[in-house]
């Protein structure tokens, strides 16, 4: 019953907490999640409250788009486990991450990836958004704020890290992933269904 309560509190505690909680929050989660280590990144499987949303394929997902990042391109990989040293299963984000600066972690809702329709697009949608916020981390890790008048800019760079990550699949879909990428400086967001449609 006790473990229960604790799943439903990290569950619905807003992810924007101080440094000191997130010391209490990692302890709560450790005995709540579902865990893996790959490489020195923490894997954390937060379980849903509804299990139609539970995909217990989550950490071998993870680990097999990051062992595809790491065979495309090692430096891009190296930049990960350095900004995200944890990556966990939120079920919150309205997107398909969310990267937690202060905590150095990247909050994933795996339902917004693609595993049902198209296995290997919903890998490489995976991958890019690992390098978009380990790029995200990376500029923060410089002392470089993220205030209104730098918030575009910071998007731009690591939108394009992303798109760069992305000609690097070589699997005939280079106009398409260009698409997303002028997408993402236009509108503000990523539309991967471009990938589906194409």
């Amino acid at each position: 019953m006790m473990n229960q309560k604790l799943k439903y509190y990290v569950q619905s505690v807003n992810v924007k907490i101080s440094v000191p909680l997130f010391l209490v929050a990692r302890k709560i989660l450790d005995i709540v999640c579902e865990r893996d280590i790959y490489e020195g990144i923490t894997i954390l499987h937060l379980p849903a409250r509804d299990s139609d949303y539970d995909d217990p394929l989550f950490i071998s997902k993870t680990k097999e788009a990051l062992q595809l990042l790491l065979e495309l391109d090692e430096r891009r990989y190296r930049r990960v486990p350095q900004e995200i040293p944890a990556i966990i299963r939120s079920h919150q984000s309205h997107y398909v991450a969310h990267y937690q600066r202060a905590m150095k972690l990247c909050l994933i809702n795996f339902r917004h990836l693609p595993y049902k329709k198209c296995e290997d697009l919903a890998t490489k949608i995976y991958i890019c958004t690992l390098v978009y916020n380990a790029t995200w981390g990376h500029i923060n890790s410089q002392g470089i704020e993220t205030v209104k008048m730098y918030r575009k800019r910071i998007e731009k760079l690591c939108a394009l890290e992303e798109y760069r990550m992305a000609c690097k699949f070589k699997d005939g879909h280079s106009d398409l992933w260009e698409r997303i990428y002028r997408d993402r400086l236009n509108k503000g967001f990523r539309n991967w269904k471009i990938l589906l449609e194409g």
